[in-house]
């Protein structure tokens, strides 16, 4: 891997997280469903994609990382899917985390230092400026 490649690390969990929001698009009226079964299989394609090619490594959800998460609910008050995810990323000790949930930013100044939480909507240069932070461990996080 290139030294400016990053390696993408996702749990599992990820997959049931995209059917319930392709399934709220459906019961929403926004997708048929035809359209519906046509972007799961789209995404699970890609995804089998990216993991065949290195770009991508999808971790179990063990009983280990269901703990860890068990605690992140009870300490920061995460619902579960949040909880998994960062679980995941402390984990595999992840220096940055993508998300598009507005209540996972306040999180960045719990671990600061440790792990970079930030928007998907960040420029590729903003990306890199965080994760060097972290790398330095002197980082405002959040946004």
């Amino acid at each position: 891997m290139a030294s400016d490649e990053m390696e993408c690390i996702t749990s599992a969990w990820s997959r049931l997280e995209i059917t319930h929001a392709v399934r709220k698009r459906l019961n929403q009226g926004e997708l048929s469903q035809d359209e519906s079964r046509d972007l799961l299989e789209f995404i699970d394609t890609q995804l089998d994609r990216l993991a065949r090619r290195k770009h991508l490594l999808e971790c179990p959800v063990t009983k280990s990382l269901v703990g860890r998460a068990c605690e992140l609910v009870m300490t920061h008050n995460l619902c579960a899917s949040d909880a998994v995810h960062l679980a995941t990323a402390v984990a595999y000790e992840c220096r940055g985390v993508f998300v598009d949930d507005y209540h996972f930013n306040r999180l960045g100044l719990l671990f600061s230092g440790h792990l970079c939480i930030c928007s998907i909507s960040l420029r590729a240069d903003e990306l890199m400026r965080k994760l060097k932070q972290v790398s330095m461990g002197s980082a405002e996080l959040q946004e």
